[in-house]
């Protein structure tokens, strides 16, 4: 289990290109998710970006973190990944595939390292903005708080999306209860799923 909130905000400035990344809109996206999750944008442990691989958007996404951070930066730099290094830009479903992605790190406590990562942009200031690609598989930090992390998601007509996922308190199995591996679970000749 995880605990997490969105928040999705649009943003055109005028004669603004469509497509054009707005790293200000990023920011202010990230600062209400982490507002509506009791905490400031400094308390995550990891970023999952947009990550496109582009000369205009990385340099941009990055930017828009320094800004969400500018006030509460993280407590030492943060590994930033995307699951787009593994499968590409899946269009719709990458946001879907970047927050399974994340629940993962939560569940196994590791960033993963960053796929086909040989250099960093030279037009990205990651130092500025507290964080850094993961080059090879990092564990979370021990700090007494739980694992948080942060989900972007940026599409076109300046729609941005954040995401909070945190680590799940642990519970104990209820007695004569299984515990089922999968997220559903068919009920067959019922038509139901089951959570």
């Amino acid at each position: 289990g995880f605990g997490s909130n969105s928040v999705f905000n649009a943003k055109i400035e005028p004669f603004q290109n469509i497509a054009a990344p707005n790293p200000v809109a990023q920011a202010a996206v990230i600062q209400a998710a982490a507002t509506a999750s009791g905490i400031v944008p400094g308390d995550l442990h990891f970023i999952e970006a947009h990550g496109t691989g582009t000369a205009l958007g990385d340099p941009v996404e990055i930017d828009g973190l320094r800004r969400a951070f500018a006030d509460n930066p993280p407590r030492r730099s943060m590994p930033i990944g995307s699951v787009k290094g593994n499968f590409g830009h899946l269009d719709a479903a990458a946001g879907a595939v970047g927050l399974a992605k994340a629940i993962l790190t939560l569940k196994h406590g590791l960033v993963p390292g960053q796929p086909h990562f040989s250099r960093p942009n030279p037009r990205i200031d990651f130092a500025a903005a507290s964080v850094h690609v993961a080059e090879r598989p990092e564990p979370l930090p021990g700090d007494g708080h739980p694992w948080r992390g942060g989900i972007s998601s940026f599409g076109l007509s300046g729609i941005n999306a954040h995401v909070i996922v945190q680590e799940a308190p642990l519970r104990e199995p209820e007695a004569g209860k299984r515990r089922s591996g999968r997220i559903f679970e068919d009920r067959g000749d019922q038509g139901t799923l089951r959570f």
